[in-house]
């Protein structure tokens, strides 16, 4: 399910079997749009800040531990240069 709130998007995803295999998914272009991501640093955070930088989103990362937040955080500003 994809619901458009002004510039932000916000995506359910309603069943995720493994991280990994949500990062191969597809998603539209996303350029223009702000995603908010919590829990960022790993797991299924990260998985989705992988699918929506490569999509061209700018996003909005927060998580509990900053060291592991700011590795994630350069990974994609030097893979996608979001």
């Amino acid at each position: 399910m994809h619901r458009e709130y002004g510039q932000v998007a916000i995506i359910s995803f309603y069943r995720i079997e493994w991280g990994y295999e949500l990062v191969k998914q597809e998603v539209p272009s996303m350029k223009g749009k702000l995603v908010f991501i919590s829990g960022a640093s790993s797991g299924i955070g990260e998985a989705c800040g992988e699918v929506f930088a490569r999509a061209g989103a700018s996003l909005i990362l927060c998580a509990r531990n900053k060291e592991k937040l700011q590795r994630v955080a350069q990974h994609f500003q030097e893979t996608y240069q979001t």
